[in-house]
């Protein structure tokens, strides 16, 4: 179902996933066993309602894979609990859920790192008993896969699409006050590189960070107060309050965004 936006603009979007080519998925949750997702356009105030899906019971982590197409995309939807997970998967040409049925991994649903999609590829954060244990890979195929995280110790990973590659902003774990940007070499190997290292003006990444960002050469990182802005390029940071209506409010997650005139579907 497709519905108008009205007043856009300055909206305050609630559960932003993620966005893409100027369009925006939104999953709102009710209750532990119903959520609806929305795929909205903010520049042309459009909004897709998705059909229900067919596993309405304990529905899980939502993802989006884009492309081939200048506005295709599938919408990946997790399900299930105590080792019984599934996958169904949505697709904007048939405008229709198809099941792929049971999973043997599914994404680290209470890890605020939302997934990351670069070149049709989603990949998520998959959880173990000592927390975050490998990343978990969809591609447009339905093709499942993981990669393993760098060797050395990995404290309070984010993953972030940085130009194109994936990489992980983490606590440096021996220095105060720094973070590193880990990126992957090679996903078949889960080769890894250090790609970045530079200070952080507030305290340690485990203590205070809600979300990671990146557009370019810049990372945004948010708090559930401000927003710290990191350009590469300066190696400078700067700081601000975020606030609707006048008034400081908890921060959804931040995405970046390129206005379009895309459909939704």
């Amino acid at each position: 179902m497709t519905e108008s936006l009205p007043g856009c603009d300055g909206i305050y979007f609630k559960g932003i996933i993620c966005s893409f080519n100027g369009l925006i998925c939104c999953v709102n949750d009710y209750s532990a066993f119903l959520h609806d997702i929305r795929i909205c356009n903010p520049a042309t105030r459009e909004v897709l309602l998705l059909p229900l899906s067919r596993e309405l019971e304990h529905p899980g982590e939502v993802g989006v894979a884009f492309g081939p197409g200048i506005n295709e995309y599938k919408v990946f939807q997790f399900y299930g609990r105590m080792q019984h997970y599934g996958c169904e998967v949505y697709s904007a040409i048939t405008g229709s859920w198809k099941s792929i049925g049971r999973v043997a991994h599914t994404p680290y649903s209470s890890f605020p790192s939302n997934h990351v999609c670069i070149n049709g590829i989603v990949y998520w954060f998959t959880r173990s008993e000592e927390g975050i244990g490998s990343i978990l890979v969809v591609n447009r195929e339905e093709i499942f896969s993981t990669i393993r995280l760098p060797k050395e110790k990995i404290i309070r990973p984010y993953l972030i699409n940085l130009e194109g590659c994936l990489c992980l902003v983490v606590d440096n774990g021996v220095e105060e006050y720094r973070f590193d940007i880990w990126a992957l070499q090679d996903s078949k190997e889960s080769l890894w590189t250090k790609k970045w290292s530079d200070y952080m003006p507030f305290c340690s990444i485990e203590d205070i960070i809600d979300h990671v960002a990146a557009r370019k050469n810049e990372i945004l990182i948010g708090t559930l107060s401000h927003f710290f802005l990191y350009n590469m390029g300066t190696r400078t940071w700067r700081k601000f309050n975020w606030e609707h209506d006048g008034e400081e409010v908890a921060i959804c997650l931040p995405v970046a965004y390129t206005e379009s005139l895309l459909p939704c579907k």
